[in-house]
């Protein structure tokens, strides 16, 4: 066995003779450690790349490297390099060495606060960053992706180029709009303070004057109906995944609230979670719960949990899991709406009936 990759803290990716792996997997579930088979049919990063050296060294000689034009750091050498020796006997040790990926990560991190996309048509890469971030960094960083598998078309390109530009990378959108008659136009003030209440980089915003067109908007509440007025809802269909913090899995409120969705005839399957427990564990745990059905809807009862979270004593651990919980859906593909179950409401006025 050779450890073919190490891609975070908590990712290691082990190549070898396929025996020898059904044996490590077996160890690993004894242990109680996460472990599952890659589905492929070669031993990269192995002993076993050895055989095909003279066909690689052969099938990629001539190749003539260049001097990069932004820094290039390596997973194989750890060290930032010029590019003119990205030659084929280098491509041969990065196919037979051990993939350096979560070091290179860390090196990054030590440098200042930076941010992470990984280009690519599904992220695979983001959950290993993502662990470095939380063990290593103490400055500003984000990781995001570009594509993912089922939705991989200009409109989650421009979402991505828009995440990225929100945290912070230079994106020309001139580009975007070169052709189409668009101008920039200036946003909205908020009405009543008739200022913007988002950063301006550029410029101080003036306050508008006051009179006829300086409000844009109006905002307007209506009651909700009494609950015995309020139509009937919908019949529910489908598998719901109802997500629970752990030590209320047997109170009664949850139980009630869970048997909710049951009684419109929806499949509710619990997924219980610790207060610990990171993006990761919670993707696992919604897989296993979905299983191979699809999954109409997400539950969630995670902000009841108003304890202080572990290692983040100034926040409360059901919002610390709750954004967890987004970052797991994403992980795992699951589109299915979620829904966010609170308790504690405070009444608008004197009219606004708390039920």
């Amino acid at each position: 066995l050779s450890v073919a990759a190490v891609n975070g803290p908590g990712a290691v990716v082990v190549s070898g003779d396929p025996e020898a792996l059904d044996e490590l997997l077996a160890m690993c579930e004894e242990e109680g450690c996460r472990a599952r088979r890659v589905p492929v049919d070669y031993a990269s990063h192995s002993a076993y790349v050895e055989e095909i050296r003279e066909a690689v060294t052969e099938a990629l000689d001539g190749i003539e490297p260049r001097r990069a034009t932004v820094p290039f750091l390596s997973t194989v050498t750890g060290e930032v390099l010029e590019g003119t020796g990205l030659d084929a006997g280098y491509w041969y040790r990065n196919l037979r060495g051990t993939v350096r990926f979560g070091p290179a990560v860390e090196d990054v991190l030590s440098a200042g606060s930076a941010l992470f996309i990984e280009v690519s048509p599904h992220p695979v890469l983001m959950q290993g960053i993502s662990e470095s971030l939380d063990h290593t960094s103490e400055r500003p960083a984000a990781v995001l992706c570009t594509l993912r598998r089922g939705d991989g078309g200009p409109e989650r390109f421009l979402n991505s180029l828009a995440e990225a530009y929100a945290h912070g990378a230079p994106v020309d959108w001139t580009a975007l709009y070169e052709g189409s008659g668009a101008r920039r136009t200036e946003l909205p003030t908020y009405s009543f303070e008739r200022r913007r209440y988002w950063l301006d980089t550029s410029r101080a915003a003036a306050p508008a004057r006051p009179g006829p067109g300086t409000w844009r908007y109006r905002v307007t509440w209506t009651p909700r109906p009494d609950a015995d007025q309020a139509p009937a809802p919908d019949a529910l269909a489908g598998r719901w995944l109802a997500v629970v913090p752990e030590h209320l899995a047997e109170d009664a409120y949850t139980a009630e609230v869970r048997a909710v969705p049951a009684a419109y005839g929806a499949d509710v399957r619990t997924v219980t979670v610790a207060a610990d427990a990171d993006r990761a564990v919670l993707a696992e745990r919604l897989r296993d719960a979905a299983g191979d059905g699809p999954v109409a809807g997400v539950l969630s009862l995670l902000a009841l949990d108003e304890r202080p979270c572990p290692g983040h004593s100034a926040a409360p651990t059901g919002l610390v899991s709750s954004v967890a919980l987004v970052q797991a859906l994403g992980d795992t593909g699951l589109t299915a709406p979620l829904w966010l179950v609170t308790r504690g409401a405070v009444a608008v006025d004197a009219t606004d009936r708390l039920t």
